[in-house]
């Protein structure tokens, strides 16, 4: 694993495909805690890794709670203070909710939120993040690519991609927008 302390711009990327995978699948309203909900396991390790070693120097409460559409053993873990595991019929496959909760470490997020979003340096690690854990690509029968965003339509993600140079065409076919 890469040692973020001796190498702070990879680190900084890293916070900023966080910040993009907050944005896409956190929850934005909430004051007491940073939320990340997700069905990938893997993102939601990134995300719980590069968050305490963010916060390293903070008191903090850290849970994962995992929905399951069958009572399963979850074999991967990450060290969280607490772990609750649910059954909800409406899973087809688990998915994560991942917290940590401190007022303090909240509003300093939110600020460092607001700080790269604000930092051109930061679009595509941005991007990345927010199309990891909320967009997909569906290749078409003429090869064509089409790039679909669940939250549509989000003006800072419009940004980000007008600002690298892609231009976000919204279209409505068959009563589905595309």
């Amino acid at each position: 694993m890469i040692n973020f302390k001796i190498h702070p711009r990879i680190f900084d990327i890293k916070i900023a495909e966080c910040i993009g995978l907050w944005l896409a699948e956190g929850d934005t309203k909430t004051k007491k805690e940073i939320t990340f909900t997700n069905n990938q396991f893997d993102l939601i390790e990134l995300f719980h890794k590069t968050l305490t070693l963010l916060f390293d120097d903070f008191e903090y409460n850290t849970r994962l709670y995992v929905y399951m559409p069958t009572k399963n053993k979850v074999y991967k873990k990450i060290n969280v203070n607490t772990l609750r595991k649910y059954i909800d019929k409406r899973a087809n496959k688990p998915y994560y909710i991942w917290r940590l909760a401190s007022i303090k470490i909240h509003n300093i997020w939110v600020k460092k939120v607001e700080e790269f979003k604000l930092n051109t340096n930061f679009y595509v690690p941005l991007l990345r993040g927010f199309f990891a854990g909320e967009g997909n690509i569906k290749t078409g029968s003429h090869g064509n690519r089409t790039l679909r965003i669940a939250q549509l339509k989000n003006t800072f993600v419009e940004h980000l991609l007008n600002a690298v140079g892609i231009t976000l065409i919204i279209k409505k076919i068959k009563g589905h927008i595309v």
